[in-house]
């Protein structure tokens, strides 16, 4: 009688041990996830927001650059800024491929896509989409696959 309570009692802290270590040991500034949720709806006010936490980087670790770096990528295709160098966005998806933050990853695989668009690099923008698909968990991901759709059907009608 006393092992299956041991048993149950050693699964319940396996399970708390394997939440607590998915979690992110800092969460993101405040003032990045502001600038994510404008993004979309007033990209402009997002990007005051962008500039002014471009000052405050020497505070942010190695994840958070990352991220104010792929919020200035979303940021500038919500502007229509045409995008010139892969450079930036490469750098993203690369980190985000080593250290797996899979919603970050596919974000950035979109957003690599879209740079490709605008270099005129039909090939590398489908295959960027597509490696968006193939990391994206349908339900979790659906409003930036329904983009990553249409993005693929409008070169594609080209």
């Amino acid at each position: 009688m006393e092992m299956p309570r041991t048993l149950i009692a050693l699964f319940g802290a396996l399970l708390c041990l394997v939440y607590a270590c998915d979690m992110r040991r800092e969460p993101y500034p405040e003032v990045l996830l502001r600038i994510d949720s404008l993004a979309s709806a007033n990209p402009k006010a997002a990007l005051s927001l962008l500039e002014e936490a471009r000052d405050s980087v020497a505070r942010f670790d190695d994840e958070q650059r990352m991220y104010l770096t792929l919020l200035g990528v979303k940021v500038n295709d919500k502007l229509y800024v045409r995008h010139t160098s892969d450079s930036l966005i490469c750098r993203v998806s690369a980190f985000y491929k080593r250290h797996g933050d899979l919603d970050k990853l596919v974000e950035s695989y979109y957003y690599m896509g879209r740079v490709y668009r605008d270099l005129n690099d039909t090939p590398e923008a489908l295959h960027y989409f597509q490696k968006a698909i193939d990391v994206a968990d349908n339900t979790r991901h659906a409003p930036l696959l329904s983009k990553i759709y249409s993005q693929m059907g409008t070169l594609y009608y080209f």
